[in-house]
Order: C-alpha cells, then structure tokens, then sequence
C-alpha cells in the first residue's frame, strides 16, 4: 500500500479529483451502500494468493475480484442491467497492486522461480486478473443491450 505523508495514493487521487472517500466493501452490504462506490483495498494483498498470508484480514486480489462481482449482483436488481452497463461505463475504477509481491516474502514462490520467471508469473497472472473479458463473461448476458 502506498502512502503520501499518511495517506494511501487512491486516497489522495479521490480528493484531487473532488470525490468523497468510498466505503470499505464490509460496510457496502446493501445496494444502497454500494451505490456510489466501493473500496475494495486490503493491505498486505498482493496479485499472488499467497502475498501477505502472514498478515491476518488481508484480502487477495482474486477475492476483491470476487467482492466487485457481488456489489454488480447487489447493484443489478436496483439499477437494472442496462442502467448498471452504463454507470460502470462512466466509473473510475483505481486498481493498486503488485508491490506487496516484491516486498514481502512469497514463501515457496521464491524458491521456485528466478527474478525473470517471478515477474513473468505476476504480469501473467495480473493480465489475468485484470482482463475485462474474463470479469465480465459470466455477466456478458444480464448488462447486453
């Protein structure tokens, strides 16, 4: 997690940007909560499952992923899907990751894998991740026009 003076830098981009700070996505458990925004960070996380393991209540990257998926199925009955399409069309989404896996030790990982080889796994498994095809295959039917 990176810090300006003693603010994390999404942080820090929200209030140049004039947006409130968003709800940390325990507190978002209804459609309401969620509605303008969800923070979905987790200190210690990593791209790699196993980043931060040591750190109790780290959230992986794969289960923010996850917690994003379930805010969309809070949000759809609300919104509807074509209205909910449109509003994640406009959003900023700020997404932080990968310093944790550098920083912190990865136990079996960096036995396994030489400088070059960890960094391929993590931009492959980022790339992975991040892909918008993949998140939103399972919802490409309910946000179609």
């Amino acid at each position: 997690m990176r810090k300006i003076g003693n603010q994390r830098c999404a942080n820090k981009d929200t209030q140049l940007l004039g947006l409130p700070l968003l709800p940390a996505n325990p507190q978002a458990t209804t459609a309401d909560a969620a509605l303008h925004g969800v923070n979905y960070a987790s200190a210690a996380a990593g791209i790699l499952d196993n980043t931060g393991q040591n750190f109790v209540g780290r959230i992986p990257f794969n289960q923010q992923i996850k917690n994003f998926e379930k805010t969309l199925d809070l949000l759809t009955p609300k919104l509807g899907a074509g209205k909910l399409a449109s509003s994640l069309a406009r959003s900023i989404v700020y997404v932080g990751m990968g310093s944790n896996d550098y920083l912190m030790p990865n136990y079996n990982t960096r036995n396994e894998y030489n400088g070059d080889q960890y960094s391929t796994l993590l931009v492959q498994q980022y790339a992975k991740q991040l892909n918008v095809r993949a998140l939103s295959k399972s919802r490409s039917a309910s946000y179609s026009s």
